[in-house]
């Protein structure tokens, strides 16, 4: 339900189709509102874009992880042509619906970086993934399975990929009513019909984006006056414009220029600030910077440089404003013949002095090298965060109000504190609180201090990071929220578990005959019974069928950085060409963010977001007891065998999850055969990742 989904706030990558054939779906959504007049349509509409722009959207301008949305752009995963199509269209919907410039930067973004780059410079194929780091390759071999005889290069790829191209015809010029809005800046010329039938011709002259001087001319055959809006993107700090021989005012970033009174034969020059910028990395990217030139991302490729990627040196932020765009191509001994010289050279400071050559990501790796557009550098700004609670579109009670965001809960070396902001919605909004030098990721605003919050007005927040080398603000749309007078006050107990560190342990349950855990909460259980523990005891260990039998147990959250979870197990039943859960923590389709399984005879660790991570398969056998244990520590999955370290895998470094339980010999909601024929003793699940030390403690504790 994308209606009620967007009005309760619920972020795209938590719905229960979170995937991209669903931003279509939106699109209808979007259409509803148009014929039946509902603003809320509307709301939701814009709710979902907003926290896909938020969540999911990559520094390419791309949109997807694994063919959908998970709620962390920074992840090394597939970003598929489709996906970033269908995120074009809807923002070119946004776009109509809003007016709002920072929408058509988005589509700029888009065009230039992940959409140019999926197509190779020789026009004969397109990607099926074009990801941040790595090499390129054609859909045709990514997705051969898609081939048919006599048109083996035809997928959805290479047919879904020439609209992003096309979609320049629905947001480049589009008409207002009073006039035109211009939104890019590619030489050319535009025939456009007005209302009354008038016809005016738009021409553009410019190397737009490789340049920032651009030259706009009026022809018309009708003498009336118009108002010409000019998309003023919000990277450039500093932009001038003059019409008519004389300068304009009140040109600001991220904003519409509205020209009032053009005529045919003006003549208007803008000059775009191209100053090199930078984007800190977070998550999987932290201590790397995405560069960018105006719109255009900027990337290592091996053509180019004496080095490979693992001896990129760190650059040198400091002195970016000396990068200057190079004509012709370095002196490299890699540096051949291939089907295009790149649109854009850069050579960036680095802290070592040795040349680090960048090309723009569009014909980065065109020639089968490797290319990195997350970059390493020196002395790097903290990560951006993610504003989460209220969430964007929320009503929130009066009284005390409640405040969280992503980043570490403590202090650390990357980032030391936090600063939140919040302020009038709009583009000129007043700051209407402040709070500096935050050392949590969360904080309880006060029901005095919250009495500065007008009722039904709608507020933006967002929240400043730092550390000793700088401060970093999100850079996209902040979330909004108002507050509501009719909702009751949050209660004492609500404030007090919110303001509670978390428990160390979440569940245990030591299973002597009974399932009721000592710590945590029982949710339900299925087909157990009690029987012999290790030691031949009496009810010393509960038994699952491995028919219908399951134990589920509740979880107020699921830790979504490092956590633990150990179990003795005993299967007397090793299932046969299915899955045998021995936990899992499934909620949805690609939302597991654990799961202890046998698979063919061999146990294996296991995560899903977005796409699928397991470790290596270790051989057990049916009636043995043994200890399991997995750790998710940063960005490491690790699965320990009575004790011992046998296998590991990368993982996720945040899973952003909708689970809120997890089930020992079962799957919790799938309703296929998972279940798994064992007995289970001295479960624990841990809101901390375990020393290696800790885990091999565990099987000799009772």
């Amino acid at each position: 339900d994308y209606l009620r989904a967007g009005l309760d706030g619920r972020e795209f990558f938590q719905s229960p189709r979170p995937r991209w054939e669903s931003l279509h779906d939106l699109q209808g959504l979007l259409e509803l509102g148009w014929i039946a007049g509902d603003a809320r349509y509307r709301q939701a509409f814009e709710h979902h874009w907003r926290s896909i722009l938020r969540w999911d959207r990559r520094n390419t301008g791309g949109f997807s992880s694994g063919e959908q949305a998970t709620g962390n752009p920074h992840a090394p995963t597939a970003i598929e042509t489709c996906c970033t199509v269908a995120w074009m269209a809807l923002s070119a919907d946004m776009l109509r619906l809003t007016g709002d410039a920072r929408v058509a930067d988005e589509l700029e973004l888009t065009t230039y970086n992940g959409a140019a780059g999926a197509q190779h410079p020789s026009g004969r194929w397109w990607t099926y993934n074009t990801p941040m780091d790595g090499a390129r390759e054609a859909s045709a071999h990514t997705i051969v399975f898609q081939a048919r005889a006599g048109t083996p290069e035809l997928n959805c790829c290479s047919v879904n990929g020439p609209r992003s191209l096309g979609l320049l015809s629905e947001w480049a010029v589009m008409q207002a009513p009073d006039g035109w809005v211009v939104n890019a800046y590619e030489k050319g010329a535009f025939t456009l019909v007005g209302a009354n039938r008038a016809t005016l011709k738009l021409r553009c002259d410019s190397e737009y984006p490789r340049r920032g001087q651009v030259r706009l001319t009026v022809e018309a055959a009708n003498p009336t006056p118009f108002c010409l809006r000019l998309r003023i993107p919000h990277w450039s700090a500093r932009t001038t414009v003059d019409c008519r021989g004389g300068p304009v005012s009140h040109v600001k970033p991220g904003s519409y220029l509205a020209l009032t009174n053009c005529q045919p034969g003006d003549t208007i020059r803008l000059d775009f600030d191209l100053a090199l910028r930078f984007v800190p990395g977070a998550q999987e990217t932290t201590g790397k910077v995405s560069l960018y030139w105006g719109p255009l991302l900027l990337a290592y490729d091996q053509r180019f440089n004496d080095f490979d990627e693992a001896n990129i040196p760190a650059l040198d932020l400091a002195r970016l404003n000396t990068a200057r765009a190079h004509e012709g191509l370095p002196s490299t001994p890699r540096v051949a013949d291939y089907w295009s010289d790149p649109w854009l050279l850069v050579r960036a400071p680095t802290k070592d002095g040795r040349a680090l050559w960048l090309c723009d990501f569009a014909t980065a790796g065109a020639g089968g090298t490797r290319y990195r557009s997350w970059l390493p550098a020196a002395d790097c700004p903290p990560p951006p965060i993610v504003t989460r609670i209220p969430a964007d579109g929320a009503s929130i009670p009066p009284g005390d109000a409640l405040f969280r965001w992503t980043g570490p809960q403590r202090p650390t070396q990357t980032i030391t504190h936090y600063r939140l902001v919040i302020r009038e919605d709009g583009p000129d909004g007043k700051i209407a609180l402040e709070r500096s030098d935050l050392q949590e990721n969360r904080l309880v605003l006060n029901a005095a201090d919250a009495q500065a919050l007008r009722p039904d007005t709608w507020y933006c927040w967002e929240v400043i990071s730092s550390n000793p080398h700088g401060s970093t603000t999100n850079g996209l749309p902040p979330a909004r929220f108002r507050v509501n007078p009719k909702l009751s006050p949050l209660s004492a107990e609500v404030l007090a578990a919110f303001r509670a560190k978390p428990p160390e342990v979440l569940v245990a349950a030591s299973l002597r005959g009974d399932p009721q855990p000592q710590t945590g909460r029982l949710h339900s259980a299925t087909g157990a019974k009690p029987v012999p523990g290790r030691d031949g005891q009496p009810a010393g260990a509960v038994e699952l069928d491995g028919v219908a039998g399951r134990l589920i147990y509740a979880l107020a959250e699921f830790p979504e950085e490092d956590f633990s979870a150990a179990v003795w197990v005993r299967p007397t039943k090793l299932p046969e060409g299915r899955l045998g859960q021995i936990l899992s923590a499934w909620a949805t389709g690609m939302d597991d963010p654990l799961r202890l399984c046998i698979d063919q005879g061999r146990l294996y660790a296991r995560i899903e977001a977005g796409q699928a991570y397991s470790t290596e398969g270790i051989s057990i056998k049916a009636g043995e007891w043994f200890h399991v244990a997995a750790v998710k520590e940063s960005a490491r999955l690790k699965l320990f065998v009575n004790g011992a370290l046998r296998a590991q895998t990368t993982a996720p470094l945040t899973v952003h999850t909708s689970a809120r339980d997890f089930a020992l010999g079962g799957n919790p909601h799938y309703g296929g055969n998972e279940f798994l024929a064992a007995q289970f003793a001295d479960l624990v699940f841990y809101n901390r990742a375990l020393t290696d030390a800790e885990v091999k403690a565990l099987p000799a504790a009772r």
